[in-house]
């Protein structure tokens, strides 16, 4: 069943501007440096507007705006209520949620509240977090049992569909690891999803560090999103597969935890000032789960700041799952642990890319789930 809810035909203004990103250690906000060439996020986003198919800049805001508003209430719903939905998905004209059963009273009146259409698909028969744990434990049960070659799984919770993908010769193999006892219990726990193995001659997956040296100044990775904990004051988030000791322009940083499963890590500081690059900072308000179809930005060292929408989510590549697909190949090496963010608002640190579907796509660790793994906390101002 449908249920459409739609709201009067207007979008939410566009938040104000703070920032100009580069890492700030110890201020209450976090981000990282934009494209030199230009003096602004609107600006950067501004000379990407066409290849969007945008006018102008200010039309890639305003929908970056309200889809920033929708995203931090499915997140705070998410919160509340793990398991009720199922799937999110975005477009530039509205947004659609799928429940697994049927939304509760609070969850219809907070989407109420948004001034796009919102359509519900109810009884979908499963969450998105039930849908994840399906694909991570084929996933892996796959990966595990090849020895370290290459696999990618997708995993769509709209349909219900978890595709891991091998090279042709693996396949055989590669279903016998999909009999585990691991992959067993997480599809009788969600029995609507089905799982298979595909073959993908053109497989190919890579990180975005650069070899050759250690230090972050230097390009090798790109700073994340400024972290706290309670025995650290400041802090900063980066992707996992950079070098463990990485420094910040003159500051040592100090390896304090990564992840086998999420491609993040983060280092403490000493730092007792902000490390700026530019003249103006990009501060970070709020932190918030990304959305299929959201329309979100990405600085790198490499490749400056770069715009695209995404694809999928609960994605894995090798020995990283949890991550978001973009719909474009547009990073490049240097930008790994780079952020991923709309307006103030924090949603990822960019791990690599994956050719999957016959498409190269970027991917990146959602901010959120990468922080809860680390046991840090992103700072907010």
């Amino acid at each position: 069943m449908n249920i459409v809810r739609k709201g009067r035909a207007t979008v939410f203004g566009t938040a104000a501007i703070l920032f100009a990103l580069v890492l700030g250690l110890n201020a209450p906000s976090q981000a990282a440096n934009i494209d030199p060439g230009k003096d602004t996020v609107s600006e950067a986003i501004a000379a990407q507007a066409k290849d969007l198919g945008f006018a102008n800049g200010q039309e890639v805001e305003t929908l970056m705006s309200w889809q920033n508003n929708v995203a931090q209430m499915l997140t705070e719903i998410q919160d509340r209520r793990p398991d009720e939905i199922a799937y999110t998905r975005m477009t530039n004209d509205g947004a659609t949620v799928g429940f697994r059963a049927h939304p509760s009273a609070e969850t219809e009146d907070l989407l109420a509240t948004v001034k796009v259409p919102v359509t519900f698909v109810t009884d979908v028969g499963w969450s998105e977090r039930e849908a994840a744990s399906v694909g991570e434990a084929a996933h892996y049960a796959v990966y595990n049992a090849l020895g370290g070659a290459e696999v990618a799984t997708d995993t769509d919770a709209e349909t219900g569909a978890v595709n891991v993908f091998v090279a042709p010769e693996d396949i055989a193999e590669a279903r016998i690891a999909l009999e585990s006892v691991e992959a067993k219990i997480a599809l009788e726990k969600a029995p609507g999803i089905q799982v298979q193995v595909q073959t993908d001659p053109n497989l190919a997956s890579g990180n975005d560090a650069l070899v050759g040296g250690s230090s972050m100044s230097g390009g090798l990775c790109t700073s994340g999103f400024s972290v706290k904990t309670a025995s650290y004051a400041h802090g900063m988030m980066t992707a996992d597969h950079c070098p463990n000791s990485l420094s910040m322009g003159s500051y040592a940083l100090s390896y304090r935890g990564g992840s086998s499963t999420r491609d993040v890590q983060w280092h403490s500081t000493t730092a007792t000032t902000t490390v700026n690059k530019l003249s103006t900072t990009h501060n970070i308000t709020a932190t918030a789960n990304p959305t299929v179809g959201q329309l979100l930005c990405r600085y790198g060292v490499t490749s400056g700041l770069k715009c695209d929408y995404t694809y999928k989510a609960n994605q894995c590549r090798n020995t990283y799952c949890g991550m978001m697909t973009m719909e474009k190949r547009l990073a490049a090496g240097g930008d790994s642990g780079g952020p991923w963010f709309s307006s103030t608002t924090a949603y990822g640190v960019h791990s690599g890319w994956v050719t999957i579907w016959l498409v190269a796509r970027d991917m990146f660790t959602p901010v959120r789930n990468g922080a809860s793994t680390l046991g840090v906390t992103v700072k907010i101002s």
